[in-house]
């Protein structure tokens, strides 16, 4: 993910096993959140997050989807089509490796969907709401 992404910014890492091995977590810094997950978002919004946001751990390990341990969910998955932090080429990445069912796709929306576009969000969760019914 992090090849996606590039450069953090203000973002700060932390190093709990020291400064010669892998971060272990890191906090999203403020302009970097202004520029890259929330540009699209309310300043209100950014506010709340900014007063919310806590440091986040790090992994290095690859996730496995597997019919045994993920397969017998149901996945529908949701691009959130300017999203600076999960570029949208890592998205469908993420959709080829494991595909959902069906994909939407939310027009103008950055990281945090449910800031930048709540009404269409709400919209598709309707429609997957409806069909699981």
């Amino acid at each position: 993910i992090l090849s996606f992404i590039g450069d953090f910014g203000d973002s700060t890492f932390y190093y709990a096993n020291g400064k010669g091995n892998p971060a272990t977590s890191f906090k999203l810094g403020t302009q970097f959140t202004r520029q890259s997950l929330l540009q699209n978002s309310p300043p209100w919004d950014l506010t709340l997050w900014e007063s919310l946001v806590k440091k986040f751990p790090l992994w290095y390990e690859p996730l496995l989807y597997t019919a045994k341990n993920y397969g017998s969910v149901r996945r529908i998955y949701v691009v959130s089509k300017e999203d600076k932090l999960l570029v949208e080429a890592f998205q469908r990445k993420t959709i080829v490796e494991n595909p959902p069912q069906m994909v939407y796709e939310i027009e103008g929306s950055d990281h945090a969907v449910f800031f930048s576009k709540p009404l269409q969000l709400t919209e598709v969760l309707i429609k997957i709401a409806n069909m699981c019914v």
